[in-house]
C-alpha cells in the first residue's frame, strides 16, 4: 500500500493563496458583467426618453427650448450610461442650461410624465417697468425688467410706453441678467413710489443719482429726492407731512408750486419753489 505523502506548509500556502485568487477572479468577473448588464439596461427603448414636452412659454420659442433639451439628454455617461434613461436624464443639467440660454426664464419644472416622456413647464419673468440707457431727457435703448429688478430683455422702440423708466446705476454694456437694485431695495423703493402715486403724485421716471440717492420726476414738472440710505416708510411719511400740513413757518407747500423736496436727510427737509430764486429753503419735522 503506497503512502500518502505529506503537504509541506509552503505548498499548503500557496493552495490557500492559488484558492483565494481564483474566487477573486469570479467575484470580479461577476461584478464586471452585471455592470455592463446594468449599462446595458439604460439603453433599452422601453426605458427610455422618447418625447419632450413644453409648456409655458409665450416669449421664449418652444422650438429652441426642445433642441436645447434633446441636446442635454444626448450620449452617455462615461461612455456606458445612456443619458436619456428615465432614472439618469440630466434634470439639474437640463434646467441650468435654460436659465443661462433665457433671462426671459424665471422659473423651471422638470419631471416625468410616465417612463417615456419628459414634461417641461416654464415660467416666464412679466415686465414692471423699463431700464433705459440714457439720463431721462436723452434716452437710448431700453429693456425690460421684473418685480425684483432684474433686466431681462430688449424692449422694442416706442415713443410711448406705459412702463415705468428707470435710469442709472448700470454701465453702457449690454444690462441683461443684471439687476437694477437689489431684489429687496427695488420692491421698497418700488413700494415708495406706489405711495407717492396715491397722493396724487404723478411721476414715470426715476433716475440713479448714485448708488444710494435717486431722483423721482414729477408730471408735469418737479422732482423728488430721496436715499436707499433711509427707511422708505419714513421717507413717505415726511414727504406727506410736507405736502399735507403747514410748516413751522405757517408756509403750507402745494405740489405745484414744489422745484424740488429733497428727502435724504432725515426729518430736515429741503425744498425750493418754482417762483424762488437762489438757496432751498428748509425745515425740520
Amino acid at each position: 500500500m503506497q503512502r500518502r505523502r505529506a503537504l509541506q506548509p509552503s505548498q499548503l500556502g500557496k493552495r490557500r493563496r492559488r484558492k483565494r485568487r481564483n474566487q477573486l477572479y469570479l467575484w470580479v468577473s461577476g461584478l464586471a458583467m452585471l455592470f455592463l448588464a446594468i449599462a446595458f439596461s439604460t439603453h433599452l427603448p422601453q426605458l427610455s426618453i422618447k418625447n419632450i414636452d413644453i409648456s409655458g412659454t409665450s416669449v421664449v420659442p418652444k422650438d429652441t427650448l426642445q433642441s436645447l433639451s434633446e441636446n442635454d439628454i444626448k450620449g452617455n455617461y462615461g461612455f456606458l450610461f445612456s443619458r436619456r434613461n428615465f432614472l439618469l436624464y440630466p434634470k439639474g443639467k437640463i434646467a441650468e442650461d435654460i436659465f443661462n440660454t433665457y433671462p426671459q426664464v424665471e422659473n423651471v419644472s422638470i419631471k416625468l410624465g410616465g417612463v417615456n416622456k419628459l414634461l417641461i413647464n416654464i415660467s416666464e419673468r412679466k415686465p414692471v417697468g423699463l431700464w433705459c440707457q440714457g439720463n431721462g431727457s436723452i434716452i437710448a435703448d431700453c429693456y425690460f425688467l421684473d418685480k425684483s429688478g432684474y433686466i431681462f430683455d430688449k424692449a422694442p422702440v416706442a415713443t410711448d410706453t406705459p412702463y415705468f423708466t428707470y435710469f442709472g446705476l448700470i454701465g453702457a454694456d449690454d444690462p441683461v441678467g443684471r439687476n437694477y437694485l437689489t431684489a429687496t431695495q427695488f420692491k421698497d423703493v418700488n413700494s415708495l413710489i406706489a405711495n407717492i402715486k396715491k397722493l396724487g403724485i404723478s411721476t414715470n421716471v426715476m433716475l440713479a443719482v448714485d448708488s444710494s440717492d435717486f431722483e423721482l420726476n414729477l408730471i408735469p414738472s418737479g422732482k423728488i429726492l430721496f436715499t436707499t440710505n433711509q427707511s422708505v416708510d419714513t421717507t413717505f411719511s415726511n414727504l406727506e407731512t410736507v405736502l399735507n400740513k403747514n410748516n413751522p413757518d405757517n408756509t403750507h407747500i402745494e405740489l405745484n408750486t414744489i422745484d424740488y423736496v429733497d428727502l435724504r436727510f432725515g426729518n430736515k427737509i429741503f425744498y425750493k419753489l418754482k417762483s424762488s430764486a437762489g438757496a432751498a429753503t428748509s425745515t425740520s419735522l
